[in-house]
């Protein structure tokens, strides 16, 4: 390259250089500068005694960091800043903004990248984790961000019966949907002799038992029970018989070494034929009856009361009779005054009468029969007709003959002293109808 070439690429590099520093001198970097312009642009480039005014307040030592200077806009003087450096300031808490925990800091100053804020642990309170629901996060004195612990049970349902009594409520958290209940159970109870246990069913609390009320339809009154028993008739309030045992109430007794009691009748029956109960026909039965209001031989009624099961019941011999044994035929058994069940000893004497009874047709008549080794007829031992008409017969009303024995039918007519009294009719056509009748009579 000629030196003259050289000359003007050294002179178009230096002219570049100086519009480089131009253009970094006033912050641009798009501005071209021609040779012309140069000396214009270096005449507007600021120098260290040209300080440019400002458009806002003046800076102040406190606005610079401290140990920096700077030069006072107003006053051009070079100053020292005041402004402190903050490392480890403390804060306290305000509110929660914007999802942002806001801190109020007390000290001015600056803050850098590695500056530390403190604030008092217990300003975020003092929850623990078992303080707080499962699945919720937390920050307190005890620490950042920690998960509460306490279960989540929601809605627990129980319920209470005989046989679970009580119920221990887990710990955690309720929503307040939750039951703790009972299955209440009346029940209905009829009276017995018995003890009863009334329970309620599985599954049940019983909340009322109904006893039914107890149906008394008795109408036994004081004097139908006995003295020293006690009893309930139409309610549940307990009675005291007033009955007397006459047993006890009686003033005699069967001997002096028998102490079976005695009380008196006042009346006697004879009942021939006799029915009990069981339909069975008894004859020949003779019954003694007692009176609470009279009974003979007492000088005061017992009145009513209950018979012991030992008694014998008193009548007067006398009104059974007063026939001796003399007087009883011989063999045959009697109760008179004389004792019960006397044997007697009369052996009366038997007189047989005939007569031939004869009629014409449709005719009766009345016969008698005269037995003259007697002097008093007590009965009639054989009445029969021996020979003769069968058309001969007894008057209406009395009682057949016939041709066999009927021993001790004793004619209607009667008997009178030694005599017997009969009544015969001829019931046929025929006239002149005979036939021999025959009686046989025990006397004396």
């Amino acid at each position: 390259m000629a030196a003259q070439d050289r000359d003007v690429l050294i002179n178009e590099i230096r002219l570049e250089n100086i519009a480089n520093a131009i253009r970094a001198k006033n912050g641009q970097t798009d501005i071209f500068y021609t040779v012309a312009e140069m000396p214009s642009a270096i005449a507007a480039i600021e120098t260290g005694s040209q300080i440019p005014t400002g458009t806002g307040s003046a800076a102040s030592a406190a606005d610079v960091l401290t140990g920096k200077e700077f030069v006072h806009s107003a006053t051009n003087e070079l100053m020292q800043g005041t402004m402190a450096i903050n490392t480890n300031v403390d804060s306290s808490a305000q509110a929660i903004v914007e999802d942002r925990l806001k801190l109020t800091v007390g000290t001015s100053g600056y803050y850098g990248a590695t500056a530390t804020v403190n604030m008092l642990a217990s300003e975020l309170g003092d929850a623990t984790a078992a303080q707080v629901l499962e699945g919720s996060f937390f920050s307190s004195r005890n620490g950042l961000y920690q998960e509460g612990t306490i279960p989540i049970n929601n809605a627990i349902n129980q319920k209470l019966n005989i046989s679970t009594t009580s119920y221990t409520i887990p710990e955690g958290y309720h929503n307040g949907n939750g039951t703790v209940s009972i299955s209440l159970q009346t029940k209905n109870a009829t009276p017995s002799n018995n003890q009863q246990i009334i329970n309620a069913d599985t599954g049940y609390v019983m909340s009322s038992v109904t006893v039914d009320a107890v149906n008394l339809t008795g109408n036994a009154s004081a004097e139908n029970v006995l003295s020293g028993k006690t009893f309930y008739n139409t309610t549940l309030t307990k009675q005291n018989g007033t009955m007397p045992h006459l047993g006890n109430s009686a003033a005699y007794q069967y001997a002096s070494n028998n102490t079976t009691k005695v009380l008196f009748a006042d009346n006697i029956f004879y009942f021939n034929p006799y029915k009990i109960s069981d339909g069975t026909t008894k004859n020949g039965y003779i019954a003694l009856r007692y009176s609470s209001a009279k009974a003979l031989d007492e000088t005061n009624a017992l009145g009513p009361g209950m018979l012991p099961s030992n008694v014998l019941f008193a009548y007067p011999a006398s009104k059974f009779g007063n026939a001796t044994a003399a007087q009883v035929l011989k063999g045959a058994t009697f109760t008179s005054s004389a004792g019960v069940k006397v044997t007697g000893t009369f052996a009366p004497k038997t007189q047989t009468v005939s007569q031939t009874i004869t009629l014409n047709a449709g005719a009766n008549t009345t016969k008698t029969f005269t037995f003259s080794n007697l002097t008093t007829i007590y009965g009639i031992t054989k009445m029969q007709k021996t020979s003769g008409s069968e058309l001969i017969t007894i008057f209406s009303g009395y009682p057949d003959v016939g041709t066999g024995d009927d021993a001790l039918n004793i004619p209607s007519g009667g008997i009178n002293g030694n005599r017997i009294v009969q009544r015969f009719i001829n019931n046929s056509d025929a006239n002149n109808q005979s036939a021999e009748i025959a009686i046989t009579a025990v006397g004396v």
